[in-house]
C-alpha cells in the first residue's frame, strides 16, 4: 500500500481522510513576509484552533505546501500535529523565483546539489532554518513532498533548475512533486517539462488551476493524467470569484482520492 509521510512519521495512505491538498499552517520568516506581510502566520495556538475547526467538519489531513524560504517551521507543524491529531504533511523545495533574492543558494548551488539537499529533508529530516545557513539544525520531522513553481506565464532558468534538482529527488526519495502554478499559468508547460525529465504523471498534482478560467487549458492537463488542485475558494478577498474556476463534483471526488494526497510507494 502507499504511504504518506507525515511529520511524526509515516502513514498509510488509508488513513489519511478528509484531506487539506493544500494550504499554510505558519509562515514565519522570510523575504516573502517583506512583499507580502499580511501573509504572516506565526502562532501554534492559533493554527491548533483552526485546525480543529476543520476537524469539526471531517477534517483528518492537510497538505502544509510551505517550502525552502518561506517561513516554513517543522517543529511548530510537530506541535500543531501532536496537540490536534491531525495528519502534516511537510514540503521540501521551493517557491516561485520571484521570492528569493539573488544571492540565494538555490541560484549559486548546481542541480545535484539542490537536489541532495532536497532529498536530505525527505530521507534525514528538515532543516528547522531551511538551510538559511551556516548550521543544519535538523529535525527529526521528514518532508513528504516536494515543491516546485514557476512564474506568470514563463519557466525562466532558475524555475527549470529547480525542477531538475526536484525530479532527481523524486526519483531518489518516491516523494511526488506538487507544483505551484502563477495565476493557474504555465500548467501544461509543467508537466510537459516533468515528462520531459522522466516523472510519470499519477506522481504530479498542479496547484491554483482554477485561478485559470480557460477549460480547454483544464482539459488538456487533465488528459495528461496529473492531479489538478481546485484550491482558490476560499482567496476572495485576493481574487475575485469571477476570475476563479468553480470546482465541480468530479474536482470534489478527486480531492478525496487518498492517492491525491502526499503518497509515496512503499519500498
Amino acid at each position: 500500500m502507499p504511504l504518506v509521510r507525515t511529520v511524526l512519521g509515516d502513514i498509510d495512505s488509508s488513513a489519511l481522510g478528509v484531506t487539506d491538498a493544500h494550504d499554510h499552517l505558519l509562515i514565519r520568516s522570510g523575504l516573502v513576509l517583506t512583499m507580502e506581510p499580511g501573509f504572516r502566520l506565526d502562532s501554534v495556538d492559533v493554527a491548533v484552533r483552526e485546525v480543529r475547526d476543520f476537524q469539526k467538519f471531517g477534517g483528518q489531513a492537510l497538505v502544509d505546501t510551505a517550502p525552502l524560504g518561506f517561513g516554513r517551521d517543522p517543529e511548530g507543524l510537530v506541535a500543531i500535529a501532536r496537540q490536534t491529531g491531525l495528519h502534516v504533511i511537510a514540503c521540501t523545495g521551493f517557491l516561485k523565483p520571484g521570492y528569493y533574492l539573488d544571492s540565494h543558494w538555490r541560484n549559486h548551488y548546481s542541480t545535484e546539489e539542490i537536489a541532495s539537499l532536497l532529498s536530505d529533508e525527505i530521507e534525514r529530516g528538515m532543516d528547522q532554518h531551511g538551510y538559511e545557513g551556516p548550521l543544519v539544525k535538523r529535525s527529526a520531522a521528514r518532508a513528504g513532498a516536494i515543491k516546485v513553481a514557476s512564474d506568470y506565464q514563463v519557466v525562466d532558468r532558475r524555475a527549470r533548475v529547480a525542477f531538475e534538482a526536484a525530479v532527481i529527488a523524486h526519483r531518489a526519495t518516491g516523494a511526488p512533486i506538487l507544483t505551484h502554478t502563477e495565476i493557474g499559468t504555465m500548467a501544461l508547460e509543467q508537466v510537459k517539462l516533468l515528462e520531459l525529465l522522466g516523472v510519470q504523471p499519477a506522481h504530479v498534482v498542479l496547484s491554483h488551476v482554477d485561478r485559470n478560467p480557460d477549460w480547454i487549458v483544464h482539459r488538456d492537463v487533465a488528459q495528461t493524467g496529473v492531479f489538478l488542485e481546485y484550491d482558490g475558494a476560499g482567496r476572495a478577498v485576493r481574487e475575485p470569484p469571477e476570475t476563479n474556476c468553480r470546482a465541480t463534483r468530479v474536482e470534489i471526488e478527486l480531492a478525496a482520492r487518498p492517492e491525491y494526497s502526499i503518497a509515496q510507494e512503499n519500498t
